[in-house]
């Protein structure tokens, strides 16, 4: 089982339009170790609606809460992060609430990382990590538990298209 690790950072400001203030409000971020995954890395995730880190790539993705994406943006948000893990970048995952939509990425990423891995441990995992509150809504986990096999398919259709095009 993955052990959760919690930390707190301050090297937050609220947008790129607003001036930075001199007191800023250190945030709670939860950290996974994927270790499980055999990543060295740690996958941060936090609550934080409409933010900007220091140093720190951001990928948004506008779902509503308690929704999920769909599989190609879900696959490149994938690809992504995986590439930012690789290349040992600091990586966070965030929603408005830091539980629902940031946790499904995050569990989807265990599932994309590591055939081992059951939708049930990652979900486990995170709600170690976020709280019982994890994974919220059953149009979510219903999402996780079909994730490799909607994957596979979208890959597959994906290399089929890509092959057609170039003949």
């Amino acid at each position: 089982l993955l052990k959760p690790i919690s930390l707190q950072t301050s090297e937050f400001d609220s947008s790129d339009e607003e001036p930075i203030e001199d007191e800023q409000t250190p945030i709670q971020i939860s950290w996974l170790p994927l270790s499980r995954v055999n990543c060295s890395q740690f996958l941060g995730l936090c609550a934080l609606p409409g933010c900007k880190f220091k140093d720190i790539r951001r990928n948004i993705q506008k779902d509503t809460d308690g929704g999920t994406p769909d599989i190609a943006n879900c696959c490149e948000i994938m690809e992504a992060l995986a590439i930012c893990l690789k290349n040992n970048r600091k990586t966070l995952i965030h929603c408005y609430g830091g539980i629902g939509r940031s946790c499904l990425v995050a569990a989807c990423l265990l599932l994309y990382l590591s055939d081992t891995v059951s939708p049930q441990q990652a979900i486990d995992s995170l709600r170690d990590l976020r709280g019982s509150g994890a994974i919220q809504t059953i149009k979510q986990y219903n999402y996780l538990h079909d994730f490799r096999d909607k994957l596979a398919a979208h890959l597959s259709s994906r290399d089929s298209l890509s092959r057609s095009v170039s003949r």
